[in-house]
């Protein structure tokens, strides 16, 4: 799953915005602080472990889950 994440954000949320999906994060982007917030939100969301496999430094994600 592809994601273009927004850090420094109020709320979570996850939309599907022109065909693609976006999250915005409450954390910042720093100390890969978004990214782990990113992982934790989606795996209580789909109650599926979320792993990051790509995008590590980047805003678009990829995730998989198991």
């Amino acid at each position: 799953m592809k994601i273009r994440v927004i850090p420094n954000a109020k709320t979570f949320s996850l939309k599907e915005e022109d065909g693609a999906w976006v999250a915005r994060v409450p954390a910042k982007p720093v100390g890969g602080a978004a990214n782990k917030e990113l992982l934790k939100q989606l795996s209580k969301k789909f109650g599926k472990k979320a792993r990051l496999t790509k995008g590590g430094k980047s805003r678009i994600k990829e995730v998989e889950f198991k």
